[in-house]
């Protein structure tokens, strides 16, 4: 059966959640088709986009029967294109984030406003043929509540081969232009703000201007403070030679669909401080670091202070736990 991976993009080696999954699908499949639906078609809504999105896959379905797509749940769905053979990864936690942001009055509101009536809620009807999975406990609970039924929990994973300490820490620093103190970094995106709480993040940067801060982001970010330097677009290799120059890794998201960023500080070796996200919903283990109240600076403040005073062994929680890639990859060929 031929596969078809279906994402908004399929850029390779940056840092990227949806982006990593992706790319490691095609280390499983490696003679799957990679379509990027962003490359494919333009549309005035995102409704409409997702009914194009519908459209393809039927019309590929149509030429050929012996097709199976591999695909997100935002990506497609929003008509009944249930004939159609598919797995579906649910790992994005939209009514959470709707409900966040009405809890907060947060400033992007607007931004997911009508998204989940408008796909989510007829997705339901649209996946009788799929085999739908979840990244997380945390996402399969979230779809339940809206009467979706997971067949299976996949969590993310990480490759422990690119990921690792390296035991360079003076070497990478001189490299990067990284000063010779105590070193934070943050992985993630600065917008949607509020997902990413990356407030707090600032907040903590202006505090603690004694600590240099690398920050890794996808996005093009324009932050102009001292103690900081910003890194856009670079492979894992190079995000994880930063994650090796640094003393700890810092998470402030109140929301995570699984927490890839998390998982490949931890098996770098760094000591992390997380809110309770993602994996670490309902999962915790004292040798990955200090979990945190996201809404709570002094939390924060006490971890950061703590955290490279207390024992911790976070790879060894990667490995036990079973969030490496060679198991990953036995989880998909079983399916």
């Amino acid at each position: 059966m031929k596969k078809i991976l279906l994402n908004w993009t399929h850029r390779k080696d940056c840092a990227g959640g949806a982006e990593t999954v992706y790319e490691y699908l095609n280390k499983v499949f490696p003679n799957a088709e990679l379509v990027s639906t962003k490359n494919l078609f333009g549309a005035s809504s995102f409704t409409d986009f997702l009914k194009q999105v519908d459209q393809y896959i039927i019309n590929r379905y149509k030429k050929d029967k012996n097709i199976l797509i591999i695909r997100d749940a935002e990506v497609a769905g929003i008509t009944d294109i249930s004939m159609v053979p598919q797995i579906t990864i649910f790992g994005n936690p939209y009514e959470s984030i709707n409900n966040l942001v009405k809890e907060t009055n947060g400033v992007e509101t607007n931004l997911y406003q009508g998204l989940e009536d408008d796909w989510l809620t007829k997705t339901l009807k649209n996946t009788k043929s799929t085999l739908k999975i979840a990244t997380s406990n945390f996402i399969k609970n979230e779809m339940q509540k809206k009467g979706v039924i997971i067949d299976k929990i996949i969590p993310n994973c990480v490759d422990i081969n690119i990921f690792k300490p390296l035991n360079k820490k003076t070497e990478l620093r001189k490299k990067y232009g990284i000063p010779n103190k105590r070193v934070g970094i943050w992985v993630g995106a600065p917008h949607p703000e509020l997902v990413k709480n990356f407030q707090m993040l600032l907040n903590l940067i202006s505090c603690y201007t004694d600590i240099f801060w690398i920050l890794i982001t996808k996005n093009e970010m324009n932050l102009k403070m001292d103690n900081t330097k910003i890194f856009c677009n670079i492979s894992h290799k190079e995000i994880n030679n930063l994650h090796n120059c640094a003393d700890f890794f810092i998470l402030t998201s109140p929301i995570e669909g699984c927490g890839i960023a998390m998982m490949e500080a931890m098996a770098s070796g760094l000591p992390c401080i997380i809110s309770k996200a993602g994996y670490f919903w309902d999962f915790w283990d004292d040798r990955i670091g200090i979990q945190i109240d996201w809404k709570s600076f002094e939390e924060h403040t006490n971890a950061i202070q703590n955290i490279n005073k207390i024992k911790t062994n976070p790879r060894q929680v990667i490995i036990d736990q079973k969030l490496d890639f060679e198991t990953w990859k036995r989880k998909w060929e079983e399916i």
